[in-house]
């Protein structure tokens, strides 16, 4: 398995398998295919229309795995992003201005394959000078626990209905975090 800039293969020919990863890890399942669709451009084509740059595939025999994708500037694409949980950190862009998505397919989660794609966008925003990048997530996700095992700390939390979401930081300093480095190297 490699982890590839979205630049490097084709987008278009990979759009499915992604869309594929995307429904198997959201709550989308039950809409009709046109609103599934709709859901996916909102979520993940919006990353990819933007920020091409910032958007990595796992990828193992031409089979996508998993993708990680991120927006470098969280506050001047405010207008572009439409998802209400994104409105509801804005205060805190300023200093945390790198947002990214991230899903596994499903069924072969615990390989390591999350935090290659970590590694691939934390080696990016640390390259280009970021000190830190920043996921939002329900508080109940079992995501929750990844993202605490390689470092990342919650800053921030608010209600949006019933869910509890919190904006969860990992701060990249001068080297990448030590713990997705451990994790690379076993």
């Amino acid at each position: 398995m490699r982890v590839v800039s979205i630049k490097d293969v084709s987008f278009e020919a990979f759009k499915g398998q992604i869309f594929q990863i995307f429904l198997s890890q959201s709550s989308y399942q039950k809409h009709d295919v046109d609103t599934q669709w709709s859901y996916f451009e909102k979520w993940v084509g919006i990353y990819y229309k933007n920020w091409p740059d910032w958007f990595f595939v796992a990828v193992k025999d031409n089979e996508i795995l998993g993708y990680i994708c991120a927006c470098p500037n969280s506050l001047a694409a405010i207008d572009k992003i439409s998802f209400k949980s994104y409105h509801l950190f804005k205060e805190v862009y300023k200093d945390n201005p790198v947002h990214f998505h991230i899903n596994v397919k499903a069924g072969i989660t615990g390989k390591g394959i999350g935090a290659q794609l970590l590694h691939a966008i934390t080696h990016k925003a640390s390259s280009e000078g970021y000190k830190n990048l920043h996921i939002i997530t329900s508080s109940h996700e079992k995501n929750v626990n990844f993202y605490h095992k390689y470092g990342f700390k919650t800053i921030a939390s608010k209600s949006l209905g019933a869910f509890d979401l919190l904006l969860m930081r990992l701060d990249l300093g001068l080297s990448l975090p030590n713990k997705i480095d451990k994790y690379l190297q076993s």
